[in-house]
């Protein structure tokens, strides 16, 4: 991502149930351990949300008020516990979130989270590619996609679809999430 001048990285998989959101947490708190970065965690999955879930957070300002009722960003950033790490949860699932994705506000607070801070890296947690289109309407506004696999979850086919449906923007990597396979070596 350095060498390509990239700053916004969004997470998703194929389908449900691949462990993407626990990456993007894990990519966003890893991110946040080196002491010439920050990081930005938003949970744009706006038709499942978990981030906050999953981090124990129960604010009282989420991104659903800067979406939906203009409240300022800044007043909807939590830290969970970790230097240099924020998160901008989502709380309840929105109404018509596709829509909402690829709104003029959507662009305008990406660009805003982006360019505030020369040292920060965001990381969008996204729904499942295949699930909705809310995806797409995403797309334009990152530099590159974090693909999670979840072992056995996602069939050839569909690991095929959702990446013809991510193919506009760089895919940085892929992660292989819940590999129940036997290690024949402990060494390795």
């Amino acid at each position: 991502m350095d060498e390509n001048g990239w700053r916004v990285v969004a997470v998703t998989s194929p389908t449900l149930d691949s462990g993407k959101t626990v990456v993007a947490i894990n990519l966003a708190i890893s991110i946040a351990q080196r002491l010439q970065r920050t990081a930005l965690l938003l949970d744009f999955d706006l038709r499942r949300p978990s981030v906050a879930k999953y981090l124990g957070l129960s604010p009282k300002v989420s991104l659903n008020d800067v979406l939906q009722r203009g409240v300022d960003v800044a007043d909807a950033m939590v830290n969970p516990g970790f230097e240099r790490l924020v998160v901008l949860p989502t709380l309840q699932a929105a109404d018509r979130p596709s829509e909402l994705l690829a709104s003029p506000r959507v662009a305008d607070l990406l660009g805003e989270l982006r360019d505030r801070y020369a040292d920060r890296v965001v990381v969008v947690d996204l729904p499942p590619a295949l699930a909705a289109d809310d995806v797409l309407a995403l797309l334009p506004h990152v530099d590159c996609v974090l693909f999670v696999v979840g072992s056995g979850i996602s069939s050839e086919k569909e690991i095929e679809a959702a990446q013809r449906r991510l193919s506009k923007v760089p895919l940085v990597g892929v992660v292989l999430n819940k590999d129940a396979s036997v290690v024949t070596n402990a060494y390795y």
